[in-house]
């Protein structure tokens, strides 16, 4: 997977911009299978992947320290930019009509 932008709004103003990485990603597919129900791939709830992502970019990078479930409380907006020349990687298998021409 390639890496994402994402620009995070937090509840006491902070806006901050974070890049993934692959630990991030495999953060997501470690915890997700942990949970009582499984969370499943992203293309089944993108907006738990691309906020959970971010929220670990956050943490690696040192923008944010507090807890998954306070970032939950926390985060205003979590929104991911796609790369140039390239789709939003949270619109992938969404069925929409957002594929390039």
């Amino acid at each position: 997977m390639k890496r994402s932008t994402i620009d995070i709004e937090l509840t006491d103003g902070r806006r901050f911009t974070v890049q993934t990485s692959t630990r991030d990603y495999v953060q997501y597919d470690t915890t997700a299978k942990r949970q009582k129900p499984p969370w499943g791939p992203m293309t089944e709830n993108i907006a738990l992947w691309e906020a959970f992502t971010g929220w670990a970019a956050a943490k690696r990078t040192g923008n944010y320290s507090g807890s998954w479930e306070q970032f939950l409380d926390d985060a205003v907006s979590v929104d991911t930019q796609p790369q140039d020349g390239e789709v939003d990687p949270t619109l992938r298998g969404a069925g929409d009509d957002s594929s390039p021409s």
